[in-house]
């Protein structure tokens, strides 16, 4: 609200109308865009599995050794996912498992909010993960399209 307030007071024109007028432009370049998905449950497991390792190679020793070299927890780099939770952690505000817990639901929170953006993207196709064997088979399929143009 308050970047669309500075536009129209900047310009006189209204942030939507300014934005309508963007989404018509046509890029000068070719533009592939792909968005890579997968059903919910698996990405969920992917996340909390991620999670896990995260803690495993030391996130908690990282985020400690930020907050000894003097990086406040107010600060934009410590409020990243994982950061913020993890410090809460070592101030004493919650145990580790109850900071794990919060980062793994923020994170899937975050995954999904990514996945409407990316969906409501100009004219991107949307490839399901699912249906491909691995991760070559999918950038195959992505050079396949792209060397067709």
């Amino acid at each position: 609200v308050i970047r669309a307030l500075e536009y129209y007071k900047n310009t006189g024109e209204k942030i939507s109308e300014h934005n309508k007028k963007e989404k018509e432009k046509r890029s000068p370049y070719d533009l592939y865009f792909f968005v890579l998905d997968m059903k919910r449950d698996k990405l969920y497991e992917r996340i909390e599995k991620r999670i896990d390792i995260m803690i495993e190679d030391g996130l908690v020793k990282e985020v400690s050794t930020l907050l000894e070299k003097g990086y406040k927890r107010d600060s934009v780099a410590m409020q990243a996912l994982g950061y913020k939770e993890i410090a809460a952690y070592l101030c004493g505000e919650m145990s580790l498992d109850n900071a794990v817990e919060i980062l793994k639901r923020d994170t899937r929170r975050f995954a999904k909010r990514q996945i409407t953006w990316f969906k409501h993207q100009c004219d991107g196709e949307i490839i399901n993960v699912d249906e491909y064997d691995d991760i070559k088979s999918i950038a195959e399929y992505i050079a396949n399209k792209v060397g067709q143009q």
